[in-house]
């Protein structure tokens, strides 16, 4: 019998009504009120009810760490006096992965509070005849994000060797993606974890799209850039569209840039930081670190707009970067541990990038601009600079047409610091000779300024 059929009158009218109270700071107050008419009846069954209430509507606020008290109260009732029914223990089973993947996902819950979480959900799998592979994978997790490379070992062949129940959904394929994210520093071991998944033994909806983006950053890295490419063509369909796989997106972004077609790299990501706003903090760190640091190929080489949504793409970098970079600050702090910021310092080296475009380019490298043929950096080399147009024009250089576009390419910025007669004279003779191809309109602004 479910625990709701056990509940008196005027607690199931109470706790109805609540849940008629719109999403939100509104719904959850009234269930805490129901809860508080739960206590005061002393009703086991008018408490799971209410709490589970509560949890349910604490998932809808932003706050949806202040559930995790009441999930392990749930978690007690699994291995209480109280015989529960199976869909009331699926509930409570449920209850627990979520309130571990908050804490996991959450800098701000403590580390013993993280691993508490894990011990909840082993207590609960447990009592209710389940297999632990959750648990371990929980457990490597913490592992791997406190440097303890010893426990990460063990905890990984505990999850490979831990029995899966009927009732459990899980996926081999995915858990063998999951321990390769794991595993990330040590190449040799990604592949090997994965190699199941890239046979084709494992797959599903999900897979092996997921883990080739993963191999091809490896590949990328070894130095085998048509095994990259092959991979990043494999993999990026399956998840340029899916927010939840944003760590898997960066990842081919970075493996773009490595390939030498950050052209690529900097159109495909342009449309993706909007999934920023979404993502829980490990997620944003790579995708907000990855996107500084393909911005910042990108502007090298010429190739990065001048601004990102009407904001200067300097500024946008810098604040990916420090996003990025405060992220991974408080998962490290957390945890006790630099791991997060090594990892992202590891992935956004800048060695090695390949000197020329590996998939057919979108968009070519800038070449030097224009004002390179003759630098002003000073207002006296505007005369030496109307000389070297002079001589070219007399001598019919074809190199006169350079010289002339890189008087027009500094000629706002210079002419202001004019202040002798010879460098005005120098000044109107390369205006006349920059208007020579210009509009009418054009022609007409340029030659009164040179005549000013």
């Amino acid at each position: 019998m479910l625990q709701w059929d056990l509940v008196s009158r005027d607690f199931a009218r109470d706790s109805l009504a609540a849940d008629e109270e719109p999403e939100g700071r509104a719904r959850v107050d009234a269930h805490a009120a129901v809860l508080e008419l739960a206590r005061r009846h002393g009703s086991f069954a008018e408490e799971f009810v209410a709490r589970n209430d509560l949890v349910s509507a604490l998932l809808d606020t932003p706050d949806d760490t202040a559930a995790l008290p009441h999930v392990s109260w749930l978690r007690t009732a699994l291995t209480g006096a109280h015989e529960l029914d199976p869909e009331d223990v699926e509930t409570v089973l449920w209850k627990l992965e979520w309130a571990l993947d908050v804490a996991e996902r959450t800098p701000e819950v403590p580390l013993d509070r993280w691993r508490a979480a894990v011990d909840d959900l082993e207590v609960g799998l447990r009592a209710a005849g389940r297999g632990t592979g959750p648990v371990h994978a929980a457990r490597a997790r913490i592992a791997h994000a406190t440097g303890d490379r010893a426990a990460l070992d063990g905890e990984l062949a505990l999850w490979r060797a831990a029995p899966v129940s009927a009732e459990q959904d899980a996926c081999p394929a995915c858990d063998a993606h999951e321990r390769a994210l794991l595993l990330t520093e040590d190449p040799s071991a990604v592949l090997d974890v994965l190699a199941p998944v890239l046979s084709g033994e494992l797959a599903c909806d999900a897979e092996p799209a997921a883990s080739r983006a993963l191999v091809a950053e490896v590949h990328v890295r070894r130095g085998d850039l048509d095994a990259a490419a092959s991979a990043f063509r494999e993999a990026w369909h399956g998840i340029a569209d899916d927010p939840t796989r944003s760590d898997e997106v960066a990842a081919c972004l970075r493996t773009l840039v490595r390939l030498g077609n950050t052209d690529r790299a900097v159109d495909l990501l342009l449309p993706r930081l909007p999934w920023l706003e979404a993502l829980d903090p490990a997620e944003r760190m790579w995708l907000a670190g990855t996107g500084a640091w393909v911005l910042d190929h990108g502007a090298r080489l010429g190739l990065a707009p001048a601004s990102v949504d009407g904001r200067p793409t300097a500024v946008v970098t810098a604040e990916l970067r420090g996003l990025a970079d405060g992220e991974a600050r408080a998962l490290d702090d957390r945890a006790g541990s630099t791991v997060h910021a090594d990892a992202l310092a590891l992935a956004l080296a800048d060695e090695p990038v390949a000197a020329e475009p590996t998939l057919p380019p979108t968009r070519l490298v800038a070449g030097p601009g224009p004002e390179e043929a003759f630098p002003l950096a000073a207002p006296e080399d505007v005369v030496g600079l109307a000389e070297a147009v002079a001589t070219a024009v007399r001598g019919l250089d074809p190199r006169a047409t350079a010289l002339v576009m890189a008087w027009r390419a500094q000629r706002e910025a210079v002419r202001p610091r004019l202040d002798s007669p010879d460098q005005w004279a120098a000044a109107a003779f390369l205006d006349r000779h920059a208007a020579q191809d210009l509009d009418p309109a054009q022609r007409r602004e340029l030659l009164l300024g040179a005549v000013a």
